[in-house]
């Protein structure tokens, strides 16, 4: 009888385990509208090791900065690979050789998606990091896309501390995937975001 505890205990503990590290689902813009986005689910492995960035027993503001940069460039890789694979079901090479080709075409697909879209991915990361309680410092002011006097363009998102009410501007600076983002402080003397409050042209967070 003891035995039969013993293993019932150790298999919920094994589902509560698994279920624990099991990815939640990302919805990936991947046309200029963005209305009807790709459902992926992040890899259990890949889930796994974002969440193995938020083990500091003490995290200061510039650690989670940090974690947020790394999962992003942990999660983005994952879920364009993911995609690249549902294209990629007829390839008939060795397993070498298929990774390779699907890795490829997962960069692909990021260097042709827009700039827009990338920045509204990056909020639905940040959204699952915040959701599951792994970012708990910060939370999402706007999504900025800003001119200077010269004509130009950058684009951000606004992140404000909860600790210190402090602004920072989480920016892509980069077209490889699985680069992380580039988190600085913000400045209010700064040409390019002196005026923040200019939404991303056809934002749209209705994804249902």
């Amino acid at each position: 009888m003891h035995t039969f505890y013993a293993l019932a205990l150790l298999f919920f503990s094994l589902i509560i385990s698994t279920y624990s590290v099991a990815g939640p689902e990302v919805k990936l813009c991947i046309k200029p509208a963005c209305k009807s986005p790709v459902r992926i689910r992040i890899s259990d492995p890949a889930w796994s090791s974002i969440k193995e960035l938020y083990n500091t027993p003490f995290p200061q503001d510039k650690d989670e900065q940090d974690n947020m940069a790394s999962a992003i460039s942990l999660m983005e890789p994952d879920l364009y690979s993911t995609l690249a694979k549902r294209f990629s079901h007829n390839i008939q090479n060795n397993e070498n050789i298929k990774t390779a080709l699907i890795k490829e075409r997962a960069e692909d697909l990021f260097r042709a998606n827009t700039a827009v879209n990338n920045y509204r991915n990056i909020k639905t990361y940040l959204g699952v990091l915040m959701d599951n309680y792994l970012v708990t410092r910060h939370f999402m002011r706007k999504t900025l896309n800003q001119k200077n006097w010269t004509g130009f363009t950058s684009s951000g998102i606004m992140l404000q501390s909860l600790q210190n009410s402090q602004l920072y501007i989480l920016q892509i600076n980069h077209s490889d995937l699985g680069t992380p983002p580039v988190i600085s402080p913000y400045t209010s003397g700064e040409d390019i975001f002196n005026n923040p409050g200019t939404e991303l042209s056809d934002e749209d967070d209705d994804f249902e």
